[in-house]
């Protein structure tokens, strides 16, 4: 076998040689082209951030709503919680003395059946005026507490304040007025305490 000359195989490279005019040219050529690779990149890379950006701030600003619709929730529930609180303690406050209002008419009917009692002798009559001058001080005290007695005879009826217990054929009064009274009603400021029990005129 015919052994082969290696010089006869291997292609010779030949070496370029640029003048620099030409290694200028294609300086600018390969900077030419560097520079538009970076701008698309640049490009890009605006154009991620923009959107990036973009999706921060629609995140940012449903976060904020939120917060802010539930700061408002709040706000409100606390706004309610407060007048529901002022309401009950006006309410409280306003009310307060019903309870002993209510037990002291029934001391004041007692001292009103005692002063009705005819007075036979002096003794007694001294027990009265004692009785008296106690009985004006639960008046009184009533009074401070805004309690009042509820007027009857010669008015309309009112179911709301009045107790109707008897009918009367009284031609003196017209119509649905009461004619007569049976017990005393009280009222507290805009509030019954005990309706008056009535006899209305048919």
């Amino acid at each position: 076998m015919t052994e082969v000359n290696k010089s006869e195989t291997t292609e010779e490279v030949e070496e370029v040689v640029l003048t620099e005019k030409e290694e200028s040219k294609l300086d600018k050529i390969v900077e030419k082209k560097i520079k538009a690779i970076l701008k698309d990149q640049e490009k890009e890379f605006k154009s991620r951030m923009k959107k990036l950006d973009d999706e921060i701030e629609e995140k940012v600003a449903k976060r904020t709503n939120e917060i802010n619709d539930k700061l408002l929730r709040n706000q409100a529930e606390l706004e309610n919680f407060k007048r529901r609180s002022k309401e009950e303690l006006s309410r409280y406050l306003k009310y307060s003395s019903q309870d002993i209002a209510t037990k002291l008419i029934d001391v004041v009917d007692n001292f009103e059946r005692a002063l009705a009692q005819p007075a036979d002798d002096e003794a007694t009559k001294n027990y009265q005026k004692g009785f008296e001058l106690i009985f004006n001080s639960f008046i009184k005290v009533l009074e401070d507490e805004e309690v009042k007695v509820i007027e009857t005879v010669g008015l309309e009826f009112d179911p709301n304040i009045h107790q109707a217990v008897m009918q009367d054929s009284n031609p003196d009064f017209e119509s649905g007025v009461v004619t007569e009274e049976f017990q005393k009603g009280y009222i507290l400021k805009d509030r019954v305490l005990r309706a008056s029990m009535v006899k209305v005129n048919e």
